[in-house]
């Protein structure tokens, strides 16, 4: 009970309208291992922003660094994030050790749903069998975290070679263990009709197809995203408020932006949590969530993102609960 002294009054009587509202949709990344989860209780009353790290530094015997208060940019974010999870997700025990923190991380803050990106190239670690990697994930799940409904995300990086990303891609779409798939990295590196092989076959798999866009790159690429790739969600697509005409298609076509904070702060796209434009896509009909992104990276549990947004003024706790509500829908 020590910590509610750390919160203020009327932010503890936020948490408690919270917990009677009882669930989260909330996100989470690590290594680009994107969440999307349901939170039932109050635990992250007692966390600290750094589980991930704490994990890690145990586990693989090394010191890592809290990340710095804020990027000059995207590359600035993987400077940092690079010499730690590069060398540690090299080896298959190391890709291990990641997927055991991020979901022992979401047990912590009391995860009941989890949807989480798991970048398909760590099939590579696997010898490309997708039989023994996806073994290998439902094993760690029953053992780390076997209450949790684990509804695993394909992460396609759109700075590796497409070529490969189908290679390793398809056969997990196949598979019928994944429920989504997420294209994230440089959103300008390659154009979206490059991926459309790959999210056309998931389609046929009725999984749920998102992309990040919209965070770097301006209104019209989301709009031209979501369209090519048949999107059913947009992961950031904070710049969607340049347009007025592309808010009111987001709307028209039932489009969810899942938007990311603390994230966007830190990068640079928005210049505090007081101006964020999540404000104007909510009052605009847009159906949006709140999440986290990479933990390592930005130091922000989801629980903290609603907080955040709450000690800020820019919501009240009707409004962050009907965006929690949102969040439950599927």
């Amino acid at each position: 009970m020590l910590i509610f002294h750390r919160i203020r009054i009327a932010d503890y009587k936020f948490l408690i309208y919270l917990y009677f509202n009882t669930i989260f949709y909330i996100s989470e990344n690590i290594a680009h291992c994107q969440w999307f989860a349901l939170v039932s209780t109050l635990p992250f009353l007692l966390k600290t922003r750094q589980v991930n790290v704490g994990f890690l530094n145990f586990s693989v015997k090394k010191n890592i660094s809290k990340a710095p208060l804020k990027y000059n940019n995207l590359e600035d974010m993987t400077r940092y994030t690079r010499p730690i999870i590069k060398p540690i997700a090299s080896t298959r025990e190391g890709f291990e050790y990641l997927l055991k923190a991020s979901l022992l991380t979401a047990l912590r803050d009391g995860i009941t749903l989890l949807e989480m990106s798991i970048d398909c190239w760590f099939i590579d670690r696997y010898n490309g069998n997708p039989d023994v990697f996806i073994n290998k994930l439902k094993e760690i799940h029953a053992l780390v975290a076997p209450t949790l409904d684990f509804r695993p995300v394909i992460g396609l990086n759109r700075d590796l070679n497409i070529k490969k990303l189908e290679v390793w891609a398809l056969p997990l779409i196949e598979s019928g263990y994944f429920k989504s798939i997420d294209l994230y990295g440089t959103e300008d590196a390659e154009k979206p009709e490059v991926y459309r092989k790959i999210y056309i076959r998931a389609k046929e798999e009725r999984m749920k197809l998102k992309a990040h866009i919209g965070e770097f790159s301006d209104a019209k690429s989301i709009q031209k995203t979501v369209k090519i790739l048949n999107l059913d969600e947009v992961q950031h697509g904070i710049s969607a408020v340049q347009s007025e005409a592309v808010m009111n298609w987001l709307k028209k076509n039932n489009i969810r932006v899942n938007i990311c904070p603390t994230s966007n702060i830190k990068l640079g796209r928005v210049k505090n949590i007081e101006t964020h434009p999540i404000k104007i896509l909510f009052d605009h009909g847009i159906k949006v969530t709140i999440n986290s992104d990479d933990i390592l990276a930005f130091n922000q549990t989801v629980s903290m993102e609603y907080l955040n947004l709450y000690r800020s003024g820019l919501f009240s706790a009707e409004e962050l609960n009907t965006i929690r509500l949102e969040g439950l829908k599927n």
